[in-house]
């Protein structure tokens, strides 16, 4: 199957659209994200897998200091209920 597309200018930024079946044959979706590689003069679509962090993953990126022997005490500002 042979597909063609024209470079546009979109606002500030130029791009190209994928035909629709070629959308469909791929599964890609709206919002997917791809890496863009150059090989041999060629422009190759990389899809980036989409893989959800576990709360354990974003705790072992944190670099801040933790706390969390620290226990908050405060005093009611407004119309808390205790």
């Amino acid at each position: 199957m042979e597909n063609y597309t024209t470079l546009t200018k979109w606002g500030n930024s130029q791009g190209i659209r994928i035909p629709k079946q070629l959308i469909a044959q791929l599964s890609m979706n709206i919002g997917d994200s791809f890496e863009i590689r150059l090989c041999e003069g060629q422009i190759i679509l990389v899809p980036m897998k989409k893989k959800r962090k576990t709360v354990m993953e974003r705790f072992q990126e944190y670099e801040g200091p933790l706390r969390l022997e620290e226990e908050w005490d405060s005093v009611p500002v407004g119309k808390e209920v205790w």
